[in-house]
């Protein structure tokens, strides 16, 4: 998701209307990559102090929860403001019910509530990794010229990811087969490894996966609860 956006900004275009439903996943050989869709919106990013003067000829572009403050205020959006709607996009799909203003209507008390969050996002990491504090200040720190610090976001990113224990080799709920492997918060995974010999709680001890079974003889394990292991 947060790919995507940079490789938009890298061509000269803001997407201006972020939000969940303008992503979708792929089939078949892209099963595992995810698509920024509806560019409906887009359009080139102010280069130019002259062009942040400009003030949009529309009264409202995005929607309402996940539209950056700029929106708010009639201003031409910038890259930092597609962060900003990715930002509370990403927030809401790690936890579906954050965002505070998400069932308020009135766009100004809506552009209260974002700013009190960016002043302060404290609140709001009582459901979330902490380090998404860190992404809050490093997009309010970004001026609207300028370049967002992309390296250090996608470095956030990753040190969220490790300290949620995820592997990017599990495949996703709706995948064929899919099968949820279990968390331990006591244990640390490495981000983009191969997580076939990844520990696994089993009853009151760790086991370690040292080869591949066939699914049969996992079936069957399950069913005398003898052992548990984690494999692809």
């Amino acid at each position: 998701m947060f790919d995507g956006l940079q490789e938009l900004h890298s061509l000269g275009f803001v997407h201006r209307d972020v939000k969940p439903a303008n992503y979708s996943i792929g089939l078949g050989v892209d099963k595992r990559r995810v698509f920024l869709v509806d560019l409906g919106m887009t359009t080139s990013y102010p280069t130019e102090e002259r062009q942040l003067e400009k003030k949009s000829k529309y009264k409202f572009i995005g929607t309402l929860r996940y539209a950056p403050r700029t929106t708010h205020y009639g201003k031409r959006q910038s890259r930092k403001d597609d962060l900003e709607a990715w930002l509370y996009t990403s927030l809401e799909m790690f936890t579906g019910d954050i965002l505070p203003w998400r069932h308020v209507e009135d766009d100004k008390e809506v552009a209260r509530m974002k700013e009190a969050s960016f002043k302060d996002p404290t609140p709001l990491m009582t459901q979330m990794p902490l380090h998404y504090a860190d992404i809050f200040r490093l997009i309010e720190k970004t001026q609207p010229l300028q370049s967002p610090d992309y390296r250090m976001i996608r470095e956030t990113l990753i040190q969220i990811a490790r300290d949620e224990n995820t592997c990017f080799d599990d495949p996703f709920e709706w995948e064929e087969g899919a099968r949820k492997v279990p968390t331990m918060e006591s244990v640390g995974t490495t981000v983009g490894a191969d997580c076939s010999a990844r520990p696994v709680k089993v009853d009151s001890e760790i086991k370690t996966q040292a080869s591949k079974e066939p699914q049969e003889a996992y079936s069957e394990r399950e069913k005398t609860k003898s052992e548990r292991t984690c494999r692809e």
